[in-house]
């Protein structure tokens, strides 16, 4: 994406790795090494960005309340299929969404590809504040609502999307996704949350990065997340290249894992 590039801002823990998916990764570095032709692009977005790794110590926790949560969504999207707020899931039914005034969409376009902005919030993974998280949905799709009927953002087209499975929030680290089309739009969907947010007194961890955008061409749609995993994959080979086996494949991994959380990704 030519419109992606990096430059160091701040240090972060945000991304981290187990143990059994490190050695899975050196695994495959030093397959690489040996003259695998491999692309690193999809496993460190599923396996690093994503997370997609229990927090075993809430398990039962979230066995209890996903029935209740479920049934909470489940009876949104039957209320919600049409109007000002339609609320619908992906084909795959992994994500919870809800759209306000979809008839005012209207993507800005870069090139050959529509661009949609968006901000990323993944919760810190406690019983406490995933109850606040389950109990303030409600309230964050009311004060949308309101922002999108009445206020500032009336006149524009808004989106968010949340896990579908109770168990999405203690194995993947995109709890909460925003998405908006004008720039105009970013300070007042922000105001809106960090609002709630206030109210509701969830607490959010400090991401490596928050803000993105997402790509489409047609049916070919790129997430942000996918685009900072194929940007470290590329600066990972690149480095490969130059040095080979000069440096350990334990060296190549942390190399991965430094550079989510050292730099921050910028659109151009």
């Amino acid at each position: 994406m030519k419109h992606l590039k990096t430059y160091q801002i701040f240090e972060s823990e945000f991304f981290t790795i187990s143990d059994e998916r490190r050695k899975k990764l050196i695994d495959y570095i030093n397959s690489s090494l040996d003259g695998a032709d491999m692309d690193f692009s999809s496993w460190i977005y599923q396996n690093i960005i994503r997370g997609k790794e229990e927090h075993t110590e809430l398990n039962d926790f979230i066995q209890k309340l996903s029935p209740n949560w479920k049934k909470i969504l489940d009876e949104y999207l039957a209320k919600y299929k049409s109007g000002v707020m339609k609320i619908g899931q992906d084909d795959q039914n992994e994500w919870f969404g809800v759209n306000y005034n979809s008839s005012l969409k209207q993507k800005e376009v870069i090139g050959d590809q529509e661009i949609t902005k968006n901000f990323y919030v993944t919760f810190e993974k406690s019983e406490d504040n995933l109850k606040r998280w389950f109990n303030g949905l409600g309230t964050l799709i009311s004060d949308f609502y309101k922002a999108c009927t009445e206020g500032e953002l009336k006149n524009s087209a808004i989106s968010f999307k949340c896990g579908y499975d109770g168990k999405h929030f203690i194995e993947d680290n995109d709890h909460l996704k925003f998405y908006w089309y004008k720039d105009d739009d970013k300070n007042k969907v922000l105001e809106v949350y960090n609002n709630w947010l206030k109210k509701t007194g969830i607490q959010t961890k400090k991401r490596a990065y928050d803000f993105g955008i997402d790509t489409a061409k047609g049916r070919d749609k790129n997430s942000f997340g996918l685009m900072v995993a194929t940007k470290v994959n590329n600066q990972f080979q690149k480095l490969k290249s130059q040095y080979g086996k000069k440096f350990t494949s334990e060296q190549y991994a942390d190399y991965i894992i430094d550079m989510l959380n050292k730099t921050k990704f910028k659109i151009d």
